[in-house]
This record gives C-alpha cells, sequence and structure tokens, in this order.
C-alpha cells in the first residue's frame, strides 16, 4: 500500500513577519513624529507672526496718538492767534514808538530833515 506521504507546509519564519510588523510601525511612528515637529514649526511660525502683527498695531496706535496731539496743539496755537487782535491801525505800539524814537534821533542828529521826518512819521502812524 501506498503511503501518503505527509504534506508538510513551510511556514515562513516568524522572524520575517515581525520584522515587517516592526518596520511598518517604525515608519508610521517616524511619519507621525514628523508631523509634530512640522506642527510645532508652524505653530511657533504663526507666534511670530502673530507678535509682529501686535508690535505693528501698537506702533499704528501710538502714532495716530501723536498725530492726533500735533493736530490739537495746532489748532490751539490757530485759536490762540486768532483770538490775539491785531492792533488797529493808528494805534501805538512799542514797535512804533522805537521806530518814531529812532526818527527823532536821526532828526535832531541832522540826518533827517524836517519834511522827511514829518513824511517818515505819517508812514509809521498810518500802519
Amino acid at each position: 500500500m501506498f503511503r501518503r506521504r505527509p504534506v508538510v507546509v513551510r511556514r515562513a519564519a516568524p522572524v520575517l513577519g515581525a520584522a515587517i510588523v516592526g518596520g511598518a510601525a517604525y515608519h508610521a511612528g517616524k511619519s507621525v513624529a514628523q508631523g509634530q515637529a512640522q506642527n510645532a514649526a508652524q505653530d511657533d511660525a504663526m507666534a511670530s507672526m502673530q507678535s509682529q502683527q501686535d508690535q505693528l498695531a501698537a506702533q499704528q496706535q501710538q502714532m495716530m496718538y501723536q498725530q492726533q496731539q500735533q493736530a490739537m496743539a495746532q489748532q490751539q496755537a490757530m485759536a490762540k492767534q486768532a483770538a490775539t487782535p491785531a492792533p488797529a491801525p493808528g494805534t501805538l505800539t512799542d514797535e512804533k514808538l522805537a521806530q518814531l524814537e529812532r526818527l527823532g534821533e536821526l532828526r535832531q542828529s541832522g540826518v533827517l530833515t524836517d519834511e522827511e521826518f514829518a513824511a517818515q512819521k505819517a508812514k509809521i502812524l498810518a500802519s
């Protein structure tokens, strides 16, 4: 009689299967770690950009405040200037008095004649 030979099925070495599973797990872990590192770098870059934007906004606010202060100072100066009345023509001011005194000295020293003195005096008083 024939004896049947037992069928021997060779199985792959258990080490080979473990190596495949281990390699896949390593690759997956490495990919996750790289993704986390990229996310951390992106988060840092975004935080840096946000900080720069905040600084720029603060600088803009400060510049606007300074411009407003300058505009207010200019308005106050203009209002003060407008509130100070100009001397009416024919009014004697310190400057006019000084000019008249100088004319008097020139007439007394003989530099100006009486007619020249009178003409200059009339100009000064009319202004």
